[in-house]
């Protein structure tokens, strides 16, 4: 059955497949779960959303929502980034990188220096790099040594449950599935697609 979200047509909308952020036709935004629209903030934000997740920012004030409440996560954020199954976000007063998971909110690396990106980012796994210089993998809230960066980037294909590689230091062509990493070829892959779950290449 049709459900009537707002009388008048929205300024901006995005459409996830459990929320429907939007700006209604007095700018305030709003999110819509499935069940009613909820006024979020009457400010002018910027936002980001996936299926499941919304994060919004008013300058450096930080929130997201999901599962029918908003939440605050810092007065110092900077960059962010919205998947389905996790919100990463830069917070400046500590120069850290951190991660959204279930509801927990981890730290994965604090910098001395730049303020860390993460290296790519699948809808539920994120590769970065620590302050060794060492690539980890974040996975279901569990984090794995990847290999140390030495001048010689890896090359990565992110999808969903899924992550490959082109490994610089062996000259193999890798993947990290199930918390493990196993070898698929043993030179690089020249074209690389992975999705949902399944890789195609080609050697």
């Amino acid at each position: 059955f049709p459900v009537t979200i707002d009388l008048q047509l929205p300024l901006d909308y995005g459409l996830g497949d459990n929320v429907i952020p939007f700006f209604n036709n007095q700018r305030d935004f709003y999110v819509f779960d499935g069940t009613y629209a909820r006024l979020l903030t009457s400010q002018a934000v910027q936002y980001k959303y996936s299926d499941s997740y919304i994060a919004w920012n008013l300058g450096p004030l930080l929130f997201y929502y999901t599962e029918g409440k908003p939440h605050n996560l810092t007065s110092f954020g900077g960059e962010y980034w919205v998947k389905d199954s996790m919100v990463l976000f830069q917070d400046t007063r500590y120069n850290s990188l951190n991660i959204v998971y279930k509801g927990k909110i981890q730290t994965l690396v604090t910098s001395s220096t730049e303020i860390p990106k993460p290296e790519i980012l699948g809808e539920n796994i994120c590769v970065f790099r620590d302050n060794g210089d060492v690539f980890k993998v974040f996975y279901k809230d569990e984090i794995y040594e990847l290999g140390v960066y030495n001048g010689f980037d890896y090359e990565f294909f992110v999808g969903t449950d899924l992550l490959a590689f082109n490994d610089p230091e062996t000259r193999s062509f890798a993947i990290f599935q199930n918390g493990e990493f196993l070898d698929l070829e043993e030179m690089r892959a020249q074209k690389v697609k992975v999705g949902r779950g399944f890789i195609a290449y080609e050697d």
